[in-house]
């Protein structure tokens, strides 16, 4: 089952280059402008980090200065989302720039699950060096 998970991954990942190639494509063609580039990868990471970072402070904290920490993440990650929505829909039309985004966010979050399965099965398959044995005294 983890190969067929694997391998489903790796289809996703590959289906979301296609369609990220082809809508860059299109729209240099129409626009001169590509979404899928490194400053937008990186401001959406950026913005998913923290709302990661969110979610781990409301799931093992509640002090009221660390609950207002994550408030400010929120209010940040948001801010750079509608930043990144924002640029696409000027340097493109309203409908391309709306449309673009969702892909943006939509395949960057397949990647972004995609690398944190990979992360966890390297870590997963790592073996120890020290053997126990129990009858060995």
């Amino acid at each position: 089952m983890t190969v067929l998970l694997i391998l489903g991954f790796v289809l996703l990942i590959v289906l979301a280059y296609y369609i990220s190639k082809k809508f860059n494509a299109y729209t240099y063609k129409r626009f001169q402008y590509e979404f899928f580039e490194i400053v937008s990868s990186l401001f959406i990471a950026a913005s998913y980090v923290a709302l990661y970072i969110v979610y781990y402070i409301y799931d093992k904290y509640t002090e009221s200065s660390t609950l207002l920490n994550a408030q400010v993440l929120i209010v940040i990650a948001i801010v750079i989302l509608v930043i990144v929505v924002i640029i696409n829909i000027k340097r493109t039309n309203l409908f391309i720039g709306i449309v673009g985004s969702i892909l943006q966010f939509v395949l960057y979050t397949l990647v972004t699950l995609y690398f944190i399965l990979l992360i966890g099965c390297a870590i997963g398959s790592t073996t120890s060096r020290y053997r126990y044995y129990d009858d060995c005294y």
